[in-house]
């Protein structure tokens, strides 16, 4: 596993019983299908599995990926020991055995809906039953896609553990205490690579690999499926996110993960992780993608305005040959227009600073609940339609959960929430950053605002003027006379011409405040640091008046705070989305 790149996870479900005579054919259908995923990954991206190892075709599956060269993630129900009497066959503990010992990390399902009194009274749940559930929940909510060897039956129980019952929470996310209203499943997040398998006592039938996607046109559930064909083409949804997740690894590189706070503590794997993908989305938003969008951003506002104040002299002065640099001003801002579009300056930009922003909230969210293992997962926060949009952050999220290990960490919870939300200089907490902010983004509004007034005052004062030399110009004319106006400037053009040359120079001036002073939006973002000076005001306020209050008021507290956070982050997305290339003539 290369550590500084999100790998794609894909998830396993499956019947444990398997015919023996169908076993070849299924190893070859679940080769297959994980050559594609891998091809579609590229090398820059790395494809895992996370894998319950039951009997059956789960075992199948994994011992096709250590063949493959694909790490094993393996996911218990229960612990070992007790998982290993669920065996009903001699040779199947064995493979199990090997399986374990080729894992790369073995862990136990977390609890992930924690209600399981309620469920196993409710719907006469055994342990076992609810065990098994955690599992198949786990295992659809962390990977980026389910490979499902089922043979196509619905799900017997309304709150099932089965096979159907994981390819439905893969395609609905119909579990726990997620949000139904609106089917957040029908973001396609987890879309499900069908291989079918005969039913129990069966008549042999092709594998047929199809993919399973949720038709988010539709008023009603509907499933779309797509063969898997021989040019291994993978689903739209699944495309967008593994093109994410590649850019990003392709384009990260190194980093040690120094922006985000550590104590004096050893931090554990999975927040060094982390740390260590924030300080890379960080700096790859800033360096590698927003500079050069405002450097470009700032050429084309400046070539607009040479473009303007060109065919200006070429226009009203007849000066022929300023045609010249109007055309070639023109080519030029399409040029840049088209390479910054091309490149994503500003697409990659503002993705990656919600990445960015998604991991230190994790970060620091998950540290302050000392969760152990993680279930908690900050972009289930986001609005739904975001959430459409940040999908790839959410499966990064979850699969480094998946890779590193979460371990308790000696730190109190409030050094965290000090650090996180307060006026720590190093790294600097949330309310000393947006007080910082305001006070820069106050004097770059005010000076932007007078910049703005000296232009529009200096444009209605040329106006004036020439409107006044006009007036004059035809009052005299009246009485038969003539001033210097009627005339020519240095016997070069007239006086008339230079004016309107001089009125055009100044509006093309005001066009680099729109193309791009204008797009910085100083206004809106001293505005938003207002907003949240309130917010981390208040919540450190509450923080320190709650110092002894229950750990679960301290987990809402917690989960509030950061819910705050990635909605604004969510919002900021929203319009900055809006900033894109253009170019005003």
């Amino acid at each position: 596993m290369q550590e500084d790149k999100i790998p794609v996870v894909v998830g396993v479900t499956g019947h444990r019983w398997i015919v023996q005579e169908d076993e070849a054919v299924l190893r070859a259908e679940v080769k297959r299908a994980l050559a594609t995923i891998v091809r579609a990954c590229g090398e820059d991206t790395p494809v895992v599995m996370l894998n319950g190892l039951a009997e059956g075709a789960d075992l199948l599956c994994a011992e096709v990926a250590m063949e493959m060269g694909i790490p094993l993630y393996a996911v218990l129900p229960r612990a070992e020991a007790e998982y290993r009497k669920s065996f009903s066959r001699e040779s199947w503990l064995a493979r199990l055995t090997a399986a374990l010992s080729g894992a790369a990390r073995v862990t136990i399902a977390p609890d992930m809906e924690e209600r399981g009194g309620e469920l196993m009274q409710q719907f006469s749940l055994s342990q076992e039953d609810y065990e098994y559930r955690q599992l198949g929940i786990y295992i659809a909510s962390h990977s980026h896609l389910l490979l499902a060897l089922w043979d196509g039956n619905a799900p017997k129980e309304r709150i099932g553990c089965g096979t159907a019952s994981v390819v439905q929470f893969a395609l609905e996310h119909n579990y726990g205490d997620r949000d139904h209203a609106f089917q957040p499943g029908m973001v396609n997040d987890c879309p499900v690579l069908h291989v079918r398998v005969r039913e129990r006592g069966g008549e042999a039938i092709a594998p047929a690999p199809r993919w399973l996607t949720i038709d988010r046109g539709q008023t009603e559930r509907v499933i779309l499926a797509q063969p898997l064909a021989e040019g291994e083409a993978v689903p739209e949804s699944l495309s967008l996110m593994l093109a994410a997740t590649r850019r990003y690894n392709r384009e990260a590189g190194g980093g040690d993960g120094s922006a985000l706070w550590k104590g004096k503590q050893q931090m554990d794997d999975y927040r060094n992780a982390l740390a260590r993908h924030y300080a890379k989305a960080d700096r790859i938003s800033f360096n590698k993608n927003q500079k050069h969008y405002n450097f470009i951003l700032l050429l084309v506002a400046i070539l607009g305005m040479i473009v303007a104040f060109s065919f200006m002299l070429y226009d009203d002065a007849s000066l022929t040959f300023m045609i010249f640099p109007c055309l070639a001003g023109v080519a030029a801002v399409i040029g840049l227009v088209v390479y910054g579009g091309r490149r994503g300056y500003h697409a990659n930009y503002i993705e990656y600073r919600v990445f960015a922003e998604a991991l230190r909230i994790q970060y620091y969210a998950t540290l302050s609940l000392r969760e152990q293992p993680v279930v908690f997962n900050v972009c289930d926060l986001y609005a739904w339609t975001q959430k459409v949009d940040f999908s790839w952050i959410y499966k990064a999220v979850q699969a480094l959960a998946v890779v590193w290990q979460a371990q308790a960490v000696d730190v109190a919870t409030g050094e965290v929430v000090d650090v996180w939300l307060g006026m720590s200089e190093r790294p600097t907490g949330q309310l000393r950053y947006h007080t910082k902010k305001q006070i820069v983004n106050r004097k770059k509004m005010l000076l932007l605002a007078r910049a703005k007034l000296c232009i529009h005052a200096l444009t209605i004062a040329v106006y004036v003027v020439i409107f006044a030399f006009e007036i004059a110009s035809c009052v005299l004319r009246a009485q038969g006379g003539t001033w210097f106006w009627e005339g020519d400037l240095g016997g070069l053009i007239p006086w008339r011409s230079a004016g309107i040359v001089i009125m055009g120079m100044v509006t093309a001036v005001s066009l680099i405040f729109s193309s791009y002073w204008g797009k910085l939006s100083f206004e809106r973002k001293q505005a938003d640091n207002e907003r949240m000076i309130a917010l981390y005001a208040a919540a450190c306020r509450k923080w320190k008046r709650g110092a002894l209050y229950s750990q679960r008021e301290i987990r809402h507290f917690v989960r509030e705070v950061a819910r705050e956070e990635i909605v604004e982050n969510g919002i900021w997305y929203s319009y900055v989305a809006d900033n894109r290339f253009e170019w005003n003539f």
